[in-house]
């Protein structure tokens, strides 16, 4: 008898205590839900009195499977008096969430939720906008965990400020897994993450430009960041993107198959900062540029020191990679009938120590490599120091590199063919700031030969004249044999601010260059020589043109 007793009251403890926690359960999901709905209608009426207006269809909350479902909402921001001018509306016509928990709750007031689902969310941005201050922002949750976000034909729209023009349009899908905000002072800080983008694609027709990603994914976590395919992809042909611009500009076409950051972390102390342990990154890029149309530009270009000094965050990263890359520049010259070229193929770099912390007594360091014109091994060496009151440094070499394959550009650019030749070992090593840099090049080469091109020949006869010149003043050979003076040149430029680094960097080798070979030097030939050749390709064509006449005659 005390046994089966025993076994009763035990029974009868575990019913009741069985319908404690049940009643306990729906009933503290009950009140989370409750805490929820009130903490919306307040936060509803606050944003309103703050100038931001929602609306929807329906709202549905459902304690005892832990659902809330949207349907048709809408987000409008900034409608001034007659409602007619927004800054910021977003249209989501579903909005499902599932699995909203409630223990986490009970124990220390956050919020966890299995899944969140928006299908074909619709946000309209216009450009300046403002976002009004809102008393009524101060976090209400000690914490957000949620396990799934997926959001689907997600579009961002950016409208001009003044009419109604879209500036900018952006579509993706995204998935966010993992997502955790706790509060730190009056404000949720995101910690952990893990964000997939796929299929982003964003169209800037101010800019003639459109970019569009394959795939990214985001691990907070794991500190790990990786890209797949970016694409930036001109809107217009190169006639069209001038007669756009309607001045000089690169227009830039390339991809990124793939970029990969390891060690990443964010941090705020109390600025944001951003560190990685190291970055690989490979592209492939074609720029054109056409001359023939006028230079404007209302702002000066900073050195790469000052440029990362004025990032709105701090920044540091062990290591970049640049690995196995191209990269063609092509130019119209102002004076030519035809584009000229250079390319820069299996294109390598390593760059240690970046930072823009200007008190860190630490240089920046890149080390390059890359086949010029697929022919001559290029490797150079930049120093950029910490203190941008120091000039920056740059050393490099150019060996093996045949001559003529600089043909693609002298052509059309300078009327010059070279005919032979070879650059055994370009020797350059230059200092500079930021409105000046001096330097020596020493040219080795052998067996050089020059032909100077007729302006006006479609043919691209040779001039005589000029090539005589050319090949006068111009060594044949600056090798071993010859004393190092006679073939180093002196590198003195004067930079133009507003041009771009690679300008910066190539215009100062080409002065070294320019004085070695004693380009400047070169006489100009006589407005007698020029009268003598056009009247002789005169003689030419009128002598054609008298034996077309004969033969017709006697036909």
């Amino acid at each position: 008898m005390p046994e089966r007793k025993t076994k009763r009251r035990f029974l009868r403890i575990l019913i009741i205590t069985t319908l404690l926690l049940t009643v306990t359960f729906f009933v503290g999901r009950y009140i989370l839900f409750r805490e929820i709905r009130n903490a919306l209608r307040d936060r509803v009426l606050n944003l309103q009195k703050d100038g931001i207006a929602l609306e929807f269809d329906s709202l549905y909350l459902n304690p005892w499977n832990g659902s809330i479902s949207v349907q048709n909402l809408n987000i409008t921001i900034n409608k001034d008096k007659e409602g007619s001018v927004y800054n910021i509306k977003a249209s989501i016509p579903s909005i499902i969430i599932r699995g909203v928990r409630i223990m986490p709750f009970i124990i220390d007031r956050s919020l966890a939720i299995r899944k969140i689902a928006l299908d074909n969310p619709r946000i309209t941005y216009r450009k300046h906008a403002s976002i009004p201050d809102s008393k009524s922002r101060r976090a209400f949750l000690e914490g957000i965990n949620i396990d799934d976000i997926r959001i689907t034909r997600a579009a961002l729209i950016v409208m001009d400020s003044l009419v109604h023009d879209s500036l900018n349009t952006a579509s993706f899908d995204l998935n966010v897994r993992n997502l955790g905000l706790e509060k730190t002072g009056d404000s949720l800080v995101w910690y952990d993450a893990e964000v997939e983008l796929h299929k982003a694609l964003i169209s800037a027709p101010k800019t003639s430009y459109s970019f569009s990603i394959a795939s990214a994914t985001l691990n907070l976590t794991e500190g790990e960041l990786a890209i797949d395919s970016f694409r930036i992809v001109p809107l217009y042909n190169r006639r069209k993107f001038m007669r756009v611009a309607g001045k000089q500009t690169d227009r830039i076409s390339g991809v990124i198959p793939a970029m990969h950051i390891h060690g990443l972390r964010f941090s705020h102390t109390p600025d944001l900062v951003v560190r990685a342990t190291n970055a690989e990154v490979s592209f492939r890029l074609d720029v054109f540029r056409d001359k023939r149309y006028p230079f404007v530009k209302d702002h000066h270009t900073r050195l790469p020191m000052n440029f990362l000094q004025k990032l709105p965050f701090n920044i540091q990263t062990d290591t970049l990679r640049l690995t196995d890359s191209y990269v063609k520049y092509q130019e119209f010259p102002e004076n030519a009938d035809s584009a000229g070229y250079v390319f820069f193929d299996h294109l390598k770099a390593v760059i240690t120590n970046i930072h823009n912390d200007p008190e860190l007594n630490q240089d920046i360091v890149m080390d390059t490599q890359a086949q010029f014109m697929g022919k001559g091994d290029l490797n150079v060496h930049f120093t950029f120091p910490s203190d941008t009151t120091k000039p920056c440094k740059t050393t490099g070499t150019l060996r093996g590199f045949e001559l003529p394959s600089l043909n693609t550009m002298l052509g059309p650019a300078a009327k010059v063919r070279i005919e032979s030749g070879v650059m055994t070992n370009l020797k350059f090593n230059f200092a500079y700031t930021m409105k000046r840099s001096d330097g020596l090049v020493e040219i080795n080469y052998k067996n050089l030969k020059i032909s100077s091109l007729r302006e006006k020949d479609d043919k691209a006869a040779i001039s005589v004249v000029k090539t005589l010149i050319l090949n006068t003043f111009i060594k044949n050979n600056m090798d071993e044999n010859v004393d190092t003076n006679d073939k180093t040149g002196t590198i003195l430029f004067y930079r133009d601010t507003k041009r771009s680094i690679f300008n910066y960097w190539w215009k100062s080798v080409f002065s070294g260059v320019k004085s070695a070979y004693n380009i400047d030097k070169l006489p100009v030939p006589s407005k007698n020589d020029n009268a003598r050749d056009e009247r002789r390709e005169a003689e030419k064509k009128r002598d054609k043109r008298n034996k077309k006449k004969d033969k017709d005659s006697k036909r």
